[in-house]
């Protein structure tokens, strides 16, 4: 029997753990698309996945994306069940399932092996969905994202928790039945939500789940985390600093210079996967339930910022141990963080270079921010 490990929000320190999009950073063209060096992609994110848990990290996220180079996982969820067989410790998390991409009540089943199997380690991470070419090709109307991702987050909370459950709503229809496995941990996993808009906040707040962001400045974290500690005073306890994660991208070397020289070009090229998967052609062809990333997406086809203000705006983290240390403990003192959840591997960093930053940090920076 494994040994279980606490929940990501009961712990009594800060939470560190990591986050993979898992790219394919050979070629963004499909016709050149290598089934062996998926293989390759595959084998060595599972070496940095298990060495995260020797390390002394807390959690292992991974991302559900589609279609693109941007992201080889379409199915974290199948990943993580082979991470759950190589690891003992460390828990498992999904950041994020996009529910209305598929049947909630298979995400739930899933979601409840996984728990078993992985002996109660499962962090559960949601979202609406917000990439254009996904959404696009999937054939969604964007409008009814957001209702379908509620509807179905309600039965997946049912088929958890409910010895036998009945569901008719506008989405989804279940006979009465019950639902097997059901998971580990009481009353469900963990769960957090990808949210930035101010609706998406306050939805997730009066649900009592985990919030996320990542890739917003310092200053406009501070905004949402305000937000959502300003709901949790209205709320039943169950969400706070502990229940806010902040994602960073994290890189580290021996010196500044070579750090930045790395890093540099490696940001780049996560920054055109992303844009690849993501970016509609025009924001405008956003309806208003998506103006706030319409917002978004218009200032992110503007002329790029340099390296120099995007680590200015806390966005990415960079440098020599020291320099990696002070930066991500000025954030942490800053926003009053309890959870962070680090990117170590993006764009086309090599694999001996994320392991050399892996060992770097979790020499000379984790014991820092514990």
């Amino acid at each position: 029997m494994r040994r279980v490990s606490a929940p990501l929000s009961s712990l009594d320190r800060l939470g560190v753990s990591i986050f993979d999009l898992c790219h394919y950073p050979y070629d963004n063209d499909p016709a050149r698309y290598d089934p062996s060096l998926a293989e390759r992609v595959y084998a060595e994110h599972m070496e940095e996945w298990v060495a995260a848990e020797r390390l002394g990290f807390d959690c292992v996220f991974l991302s559900e994306h589609h279609f693109t180079a941007y992201n080889l996982l379409p199915s974290p969820n199948v990943m993580l069940g082979a991470l759950a067989a190589r690891t003992e410790r460390i828990r498992l998390g999904v950041m994020v399932n996009v529910v209305p991409f598929h049947e909630p009540l298979r995400l739930a089943e899933e979601a409840a092996m996984l728990d078993v199997l992985s002996g109660g380690r499962l962090e559960v991470g949601v979202g609406r969905g917000i990439d254009f070419q996904e959404v696009q090709k999937l054939g969604m109307d964007f409008d009814e994202l957001r209702p379908r991702f509620q509807e179905g987050m309600e039965l997946m909370v049912e088929a958890w928790t409910e010895v036998e459950l009945e569901h008719d709503g506008d989405f989804y229809s279940l006979g009465r039945t019950a639902v097997y496995p059901r998971p580990l941990q009481q009353p469900h996993p963990p769960v957090w939500a990808a949210a930035e808009s101010p609706a998406t906040i306050e939805w997730v707040a009066s649900q009592g789940f985990g919030m996320s962001t990542i890739f917003l400045p310092t200053s406009v974290v501070g905004e949402k985390l305000d937000h959502y500690l300003g709901l949790a005073a209205e709320g039943d306890g169950r969400i706070g600093r502990q229940t806010f994660m902040l994602f960073r991208n994290v890189y580290v070397a021996p010196t500044d210079e070579e750090a930045v020289a790395d890093c540099d070009p490696a940001l780049s090229h996560m920054l055109f996967l992303f844009a690849d998967a993501a970016l509609p052609p025009d924001p405008a062809l956003l309806p208003d339930s998506y103006a706030f990333h319409r917002e978004i997406f218009a200032r992110s086809m503007e002329a790029p910022e340099s390296f120099e203000d995007i680590q200015e705006a806390g966005i990415v983290v960079c440098g020599s141990p020291a320099t990696v240390r002070e930066q991500l403990l000025a954030q942490v003192n800053e926003l009053g963080l309890r959870q962070l959840c680090l990117l170590f591997t993006f764009g086309n960093l090599p694999h001996e270079k994320v392991m050399r930053s892996l060992e770097l940090f979790a020499a000379e920076v984790l014991p820092a921010l514990r």
